[in-house]
């Protein structure tokens, strides 16, 4: 009897693709009645794509023809304002574990991760969240005369700031982040500010 050499295409060996160029490939072989006969077949890991993107964020780690299984490292670097959330797979629903394929401590969270390559296509979405930063204030004895911000984003709409007072004084104005010399108004607009840091304020 002869046997014919067979693609698998049920799913059995998804990630690997037959063979042919091995040296010991055949189309067909003679299969002995005595069953003596073996058969091997030789498969290749099968190879897919790679995207990674940014959601405000820049990002590395794409690359074509990755081998099933090869591990990868990504990386995410948030924007100015934002910092890095997760990693989500294009199209997948929220909390999805389907390629769940994050190797290292941490998985999804970590900004730089490794990813195990999965049998398929595959586009990876780096998400963020806007970023929280601190204000702090040292009125040395005053009061305030209104509510200060202790925190802001780059979403903050403008604001200034409230002077304090202190009885048997005048207020001199405001020294710190950003302050070149003592001011007596200061006005914040996070969406022009060159550098989105936690800032400090004394009077």
């Amino acid at each position: 009897d002869l046997a014919w050499a067979v693609h698998k295409t049920d799913g059995v060996f998804k990630g690997y693709v037959e063979n042919l160029s091995h040296s010991q490939s055949v189309t067909m072989a003679e299969v002995k009645g005595d069953g003596s006969t073996v058969l091997n077949l030789y498969y290749n890991r099968a190879k897919y794509d790679l995207i990674v993107k940014g959601e405000n964020a820049t990002t590395t780690g794409t690359m074509v023809e990755v081998p099933y299984e090869t591990e990868v490292t990504i990386t995410a670097n948030p924007n100015q304002g934002y910092e890095f959330d997760r990693w989500v797979i294009e199209g997948e629903e929220e909390g999805s574990l389907e390629y769940n394929n994050f190797v290292n401590e941490n998985g999804r969270q970590n900004q730089n991760a490794i990813f195990k390559m999965p049998a398929d296509n595959i586009t990876l979405i780096a998400k963020t969240k806007l970023k929280k930063y601190s204000i702090t204030y040292n009125l040395n004895g005053g009061t305030a005369t209104g509510v200060n911000p202790t925190e802001y984003d780059k979403n903050t709409p403008v604001f200034t700031l409230y002077n304090p007072i202190k009885t048997g004084y005048n207020f001199a104005g405001w020294s710190g982040t950003d302050l070149i010399e003592n001011t007596m108004n200061v006005t914040i607009n996070p969406a022009t500010l060159v550098n989105m840091v936690d800032r400090e304020y004394e009077a």
